[in-house]
């Protein structure tokens, strides 16, 4: 495979990846905003508990959805650093083994979002190999 051939795929790899994290970080951060009763939903109408069963209730959709949105966040910072990352290849190649250590480890990091669906981070750790071990 010639540089310019691999710089190309290392290019669309990521993107494409850090598209779909970003993608899919957005959508938990709609999910986590428009409807966070989804959280505590199950816990609350259970009047057959004992007495003790609204302990929780809403309060317990406070912290989860804090932590979903923090989640969103993460995995926003991290889609948008992996698109950066490729663009930055295609602009500077000679900088790819620097981009592609940065782009795995927010590859790594997006697994922490869902991964773009799990193969958002799956296509941006592969990108980001690509991009070290290319000479």
């Amino acid at each position: 495979m010639s540089n310019d051939r691999s710089l190309s795929a290392v290019v669309a790899l990521t993107i494409t990846g850090g598209s779909l994290i970003l993608l899919n970080s957005v959508i938990y951060m709609i999910l986590s905003l428009l409807a966070p009763s989804i959280a505590w939903f199950p816990t609350w109408g259970c009047p057959m508990c004992g007495m003790m069963w609204r302990w929780g209730g809403p309060m317990m959709a406070w912290p989860f959805t804090g932590m979903m949105a923090f989640v969103s966040i993460l995995g926003i910072v991290a889609g948008a650093l992996l698109i950066l990352g490729g663009l930055m290849i295609r602009v500077n190649p000679k900088d790819t083994q620097l981009w592609g250590i940065i782009i795995l480890i927010f590859s790594i990091i997006g697994f922490l979002s869902g991964g773009g669906f799990l193969i958002g981070s799956i296509i941006g750790l592969i990108g980001g190999i690509i991009a070290i071990t290319k000479t």
